[in-house]
């Protein structure tokens, strides 16, 4: 008796784990969607393997605590333990990381304009030194320069 106790105690307790476990998983996954604006297919893909992890997960915890049986008691901590993690934990972490990931693109664009700038530079001078070599042999005759 003493030993199904425990058993009520720690499915509940891995519950609301489980649930937080989840919920950083999703953030991953709206994390992912925030840096590239995803296709309607692509984020219901996304959604229903998230899905069927979420799943296997809880199917998982149950077969190993309570024997098989599903607990409704179980489902409702795990739900708990979801919401609490993305109405604490996941605000904050989502908007550090989508201020550094803005930060980042950001940088990376202004290492790209001067690249290109360089570039487009570069690439002026070369047009430049070949426009006027065969604008000095056109109207120079030909003996004259080589």
């Amino acid at each position: 008796m003493n030993n199904e106790y425990f058993l009520h105690m720690a499915l509940a307790m891995w519950s609301v784990i489980l649930g937080a476990f989840l919920c950083a998983v999703y953030d991953v996954f709206r994390l992912l969607r925030q840096i590239r604006r995803q296709n309607v297919i692509f984020v219901f893909i996304g959604d229903f393997l998230f899905c069927i992890f979420s799943a296997v997960c809880l199917l998982i915890l149950f077969f190993n605590l309570s024997y098989g049986r599903v607990r409704f008691y179980a489902l409702v901590l795990a739900i708990v333990g979801f919401m609490v993690w993305r109405f604490t934990v996941s605000r904050l972490v989502m908007t550090l990381l989508l201020k550094l990931i803005r930060r980042i693109k950001k940088f990376l664009t202004s290492i790209k304009m001067r690249v290109d700038a360089r570039f487009l530079r570069l690439m002026r001078r070369i047009y430049t030194k070949r426009y006027c070599r065969n604008a000095v042999r056109n109207v120079h005759p030909k003996g004259l320069l080589k």
